[in-house]
């Protein structure tokens, strides 16, 4: 992941995207646990919600997403040779909350730390 990168819309307008990343631990019969990392592209057009990101998160930040998944035709080319349509999702941002990690906590010892955006906000006691 990298940092959120602030582009701008052929009309003008200011968006921010980001590369969340998920893990999943998964215990096998032996006892082992196996890591599932994932990685999620989220946008925000929101502007108040653009200036926040950009201000107070960055890779490695630990964040709280709700969202709606949004599908989008591309198309890729490599070596000048068009590859077929493909459908790629992205998560449209409707709230972003940073979370901070508590003392001695392990995977899940998140707290909200603060919530980014206004409409469609969850308020730190929901979490």
């Amino acid at each position: 992941a990298r940092d959120p990168i602030k582009r701008t819309t052929v009309r003008g307008s200011d968006f921010v995207v980001l590369t969340v990343i998920t893990n999943r631990y998964l215990e096998k019969a032996d006892g082992s646990v196996l890591e599932e990392v994932e990685p999620h592209s989220c946008i925000s057009f929101r502007p108040g919600q653009v200036d926040y990101i950009l201000n107070n998160i960055q890779r490695g930040s630990r964040v709280f997403v709700q969202g709606a998944l949004h599908y989008e035709n591309v198309r890729s080319t490599r070596d000048d040779v068009q590859s077929p349509m493909v459908k790629q999702a992205s998560i449209r941002i409707e709230s972003i909350h940073l979370l901070k990690r508590s003392e001695g906590a392990g995977r899940r010892g998140d707290e909200s730390e603060r919530t980014g955006g206004k409409r469609g906000a969850v308020d730190d006691e929901e979490l």
